[in-house]
């Protein structure tokens, strides 16, 4: 009698915590809420440089409906700084999905180490859910995170040479910054001439100009480069006064030469000018003085175009 009721007693209490359990809920799933950043899917490296932009996305799944957003700037580990104000697109208290892109503006210091943080609250919880990217900033011509090319700055003096005397003006490579004269020219191979991107010469024995290494034989300048001359063609910038502050990105995503390029054009003091060569490499050059008369000119340049491997 005894033991039959110890058994019904234990299988009471069996029953009792079971049910229990199953009612208090301790056994239902917890409601999904997450927050997910992921970079841009053309950066193969997380190197930026100052003035340009990283572009995120953000995607949030949050069942019980978003309370608290918030992107935060966290740089070389010091304190929290909310950059949320920045953006108009956020999303709305309680929604339960929320999908955006963002563009991060690089300003900080080169060397500088910044995560990117976003961050959330659902429901009633006030603790917060995040995701965050970190960048790295790098000096002039080394960032786009890796999806345009980095660049090569150089500064060049360059004779602008005559029609009528094919010993003098210069023949520049952009890709290294060497600049030649026309005997040394004749000396090259093939694959160094057709390296050559940019010539110089004085039309008209007035207007300095830049010429396409194919178009100077249609000006009646002289020709060293033969059969390997190629094609770069030339737009006077407006907007680009400084090259200090141009970038990796703002080379490939601002120099469009599907229209309004030419083969040949006259440059002036302080002009900005882009060009595109033969290879598809981009760049900019700004002539810092120009110095003599007539068919003896000589012109400085600071070039800044990207290295095509």
């Amino acid at each position: 009698m005894s033991n039959s009721f110890f058994k019904l007693l234990l299988l009471s209490l069996v029953g009792f915590i079971f049910f229990s359990c199953t009612e208090d809920g301790v056994l239902e799933p917890s409601s999904t809420f997450t927050v997910n950043v992921d970079e841009s899917a053309i950066y193969s490296t997380n190197d930026f440089e100052v003035g340009e932009m990283v572009s995120i996305s953000v995607n949030i799944t949050a069942e019980d409906g978003i309370t608290i957003f918030g992107i935060d700037k966290v740089v070389n580990g010091g304190a929290a700084q909310s950059i949320t104000t920045d953006f108009q697109n956020l999303p709305s208290p309680g929604a339960t999905s929320f999908e955006a892109t963002y563009a991060i503006p690089v300003n900080e210091a080169v060397g500088d180490r910044v995560q990117v943080i976003v961050k959330a609250t659902a429901g009633s919880s006030s603790t917060f859910t995040s995701s965050s990217y970190t960048y790295d900033v790098v000096a002039q011509g080394l960032g786009g995170g890796g999806g345009v090319f980095p660049l090569l700055r150089s500064q060049v003096t360059v004779a602008l040479g005559s029609q009528g005397n094919a010993t003098t003006g210069s023949y520049l490579n952009t890709s290294n910054g060497t600049v030649y004269l026309n005997t040394e020219v004749e000396n090259l191979n093939d694959a160094q001439k057709a390296a050559i991107d940019i010539t110089f010469g004085v039309l008209n024995s007035t207007t300095p100009t830049i010429i396409s290494p194919d178009a100077r034989q249609g000006l009646t300048f002289n020709n060293p480069m033969g059969a390997s001359a190629s094609t770069t063609t030339f737009r006077t910038q407006s907007t680009v006064t400084n090259l200090d502050n141009v970038t990796s990105s703002g080379v490939e995503n601002d120099i469009d030469h599907s229209t309004g390029a030419v083969s040949n054009t006259s440059i002036s003091n302080n002009g900005v000018y882009s060009f595109v060569n033969e290879a598809g490499a981009k760049g900019y050059f700004k002539v810092t003085s120009i110095t003599g008369s007539g068919n003896s000119q000589v012109a400085t340049l600071d070039v800044l175009v990207q290295t095509i491997q």
